[in-house]
């Protein structure tokens, strides 16, 4: 599933949701803020894969959030609706943004920082952006294809956990190894994998076969559990 935030629901932006509707599938989802979501009419809201962005979202007041600003480079506070969607991102599914401007490296980078916590910040959280419907729908394609071969395959199960430095990929458990299984959402053409603790990165995989190939494991990636 991939969660599509539209930050502003400009007349461009709306038509770029029509066009996704027109090519509606179950392997993605469009979040409007609660204004734009409120005031739009009866016909998007009671479309089932439009959603409230701030509906369900506890914002702990204690972490702030952040934006990294490329082009600065620069750093931003972020307490709009660009917070909901970083909160959502950390839930364990992929999340991307509808947006008409263009960033760098089609992307935006958050993290988030407590004072009163020295964990904090512990990763970087990136969100891809896009400005057209059909790139999004093939980012949409790729993602499903690639985790219904895990998905379809008995030998795997999803997982939920607090995962941490995924990109919001889902987590697959191969039963035998009990090794944990996540696709690499940037680059959406390989399989990371780690040990049953979560700890040790072990190598890739590409979509197919499903097999961990020798001498790809990477020491200094982060553990995930």
């Amino acid at each position: 599933m991939v969660n599509i935030c539209v930050p502003e629901f400009t007349d461009s932006i709306k038509a770029i949701v029509r066009e996704l509707r027109e090519n509606r599938r179950s392997y993605f989802k469009i979040w409007l803020p609660k204004v734009a979501y409120n005031n739009s009419n009866t016909n998007i809201r009671n479309w089932k894969d439009i959603g409230e962005l701030e509906k369900g979202v506890q914002i702990d007041g204690r972490i702030m959030c952040f934006e990294w600003n490329l082009e600065g480079p620069s750093i931003d506070r972020r307490e709009d609706i660009y917070r909901y969607c970083v909160e959502h991102s950390l839930d364990g599914d992929c999340w991307v943004v509808l947006t008409e401007k263009e960033y760098p490296k089609r992307q935006m980078t958050f993290f988030l920082d407590c004072k009163d916590n020295a964990d904090y910040p512990d990763e970087w959280i990136h969100l891809l952006c896009f400005r057209k419907a059909a790139e999004l729908l093939s980012f949409c394609r790729e993602i499903a294809d690639a985790y219904a071969t895990l998905s379809g395959n008995p030998g795997f199960k999803l997982v939920r956990d607090n995962f941490k430095h995924t990109r919001g990929a889902q987590v697959y458990l191969e039963q035998n190894t009990h090794y944990y299984w996540y696709l690499d959402t940037l680059h959406r053409d390989h399989f990371e994998i780690f040990d049953q603790f979560g700890k040790k990165h072990l190598g890739v995989s590409d979509l197919c076969p499903l097999k961990l190939k020798e001498g790809t494991a990477e020491i200094k990636k982060k553990p995930i559990l």
